[in-house]
């Protein structure tokens, strides 16, 4: 498994607007909710997205 990017939104109870933050790593998406305490009772709702580099072809180093 390689790195990883994911976009992570979180809503928390009691609170105004949602938090957003960023992940960058080797983890899987059950990893990351475990990670960042998603499934809590404190957090209303939750939305992951995954960044994916679809070709690497003609990248320049």
């Amino acid at each position: 498994m390689g790195n990883k990017h994911f976009k992570i939104t979180v809503k928390e109870v009691g609170v105004v607007n949602p938090v957003e933050t960023e992940y960058h790593g080797n983890i899987d998406r059950k990893g990351l909710i475990d990670f960042f305490g998603l499934n809590n009772s404190d957090v209303e709702w939750y939305k992951i997205k995954e960044f994916t580099n679809l070709s690497k072809k003609g990248a320049k180093i």
